[in-house]
């Protein structure tokens, strides 16, 4: 039985392949032989069982309007004509008139329609495509250096299209900011949302604001925009200050940040705040701690850390890497953790590594 479904399912696309204009020419040549011994067995069927004509020449009509549209229209009349003198009636001549004209005309709409969303599927691709290179484009570099701030980026979407969003901006001569988040969903929705908040921040960080208010102002307007849609992010915004030696943090729904010592002490930045884009008067809190030489940080979306991994081993492996350039470092982390994920895991990925030089 599967195998008949199987064999019934590879001839509907060969049927509609043909029908797109899309068989390569040794097939298409095939396709013309189809239609000429389908048209040969419908008159022989029709000479032979002259009482159910007006059945059987339908199978030439069927074959050479169904997959050459109008330009086989000029087959009725001369198949009413041949009907007539098989059976001699006009009132039956008709009726296969009428039938093998319903006929063609729904084998040419139901053509077009295929060409239709061809053509739609053709458009949508196109857009998919260049969506995705636009959001590419918005990515920032594998590797980047701020002073003695060196940053790793390591992003990758299980669709086209993805909700993960990395943005690394200056603010002021003496701060850099950095925000990682993750937009509830896949696909388009996921994407403009992610493009909104990357385009917001990179205002807002101009403007000087800090992380907190970044996250409150975010979440307030993708409040006003995406509520009815039901769509929230999870992020976090993050600053370096290089003249006060500290780093500030605020989290909206994401996992804390992991701020790992050069010595190997961990401090994690506990407090956050609810998703953004929930509430539009939620507050969140900006949490100051002091930059030292060898500080590393990892920031990551919910898609690369598996669920229950204990914070001891991601602390290994940041510890295990910290003499390789900080690309090199987070690939081998972002290597390992999914080895750590189930098998057919389907989720963005990013992850963003910052340290600061000794």
């Amino acid at each position: 039985m599967t195998r008949t479904w199987n064999l019934l399912r590879d001839l509907d696309r060969w049927l509609e392949a043909a029908v797109l204009r899309q068989l390569p020419p040794a097939q298409h040549r095939a396709v013309n032989w189809l239609v000429l011994v389908s048209t040969a067995l419908g008159l022989f069927l029709a000479w032979a069982l002259p009482r159910s004509a007006s059945l059987t020449l339908m199978v030439p009509i069927i074959a050479g309007c169904f997959l050459r549209g109008t330009r086989r229209v000029w087959l009725l009349p001369p198949l009413a004509a041949y009907h007539y003198w098989i059976q001699g009636s006009l009132a039956d001549t008709a009726l296969f008139l009428a039938g093998g004209g319903a006929t063609l005309l729904f084998t040419v709409v139901t053509a077009e329609k295929f060409r239709t969303t061809r053509r739609q599927g053709s458009e949508l691709r196109r857009s998919l495509e260049m969506a995705r290179h636009v959001q590419r484009a918005l990515e920032p570099p594998n590797s980047t250096e701020w002073g003695v701030l060196e940053m790793a980026t390591s992003m990758r979407c299980s669709e086209t299209l993805g909700g993960d969003f990395v943005c690394l901006r200056p603010i002021g001569p003496d701060r850099f900011g950095i925000l990682l988040g993750d937009v509830m969903g896949k696909g388009v929705r996921a994407a403009l949302a992610a493009a909104f908040v990357t385009g917001l921040y990179g205002e807002l960080a101009r403007e000087g604001f800090g992380p907190s208010a970044i996250l409150e102002i975010t979440s307030r307007r993708l409040h006003e925009l995406f509520s009815r849609f039901e769509l929230f992010v999870t992020m976090v915004a993050l600053e370096y200050d290089s003249r006060r030696k500290e780093w500030r943090a605020s989290v909206a729904g994401h996992d804390a940040p992991l701020l790992l010592r050069a010595d190997g002490a961990v401090e994690e930045l506990l407090e956050r705040g609810m998703a953004a884009g929930i509430e539009p008067d939620e507050h969140y809190q900006d949490m100051r701690r002091p930059a030292r030489p060898g500080d590393q940080i990892l920031l990551a979306s919910d898609g690369l850390i598996p669920d229950g991994l204990p914070e001891a081993e991601v602390c290994r492996m940041l510890l295990a890497t910290a003499q390789d350039p900080t690309d090199a470092a987070l690939y081998r982390v972002v290597t390992d953790l999914q080895k750590r994920l189930p098998p057919g895991h389907q989720d963005d990925m990013t992850g963003l590594l910052l340290r600061l030089s000794e």
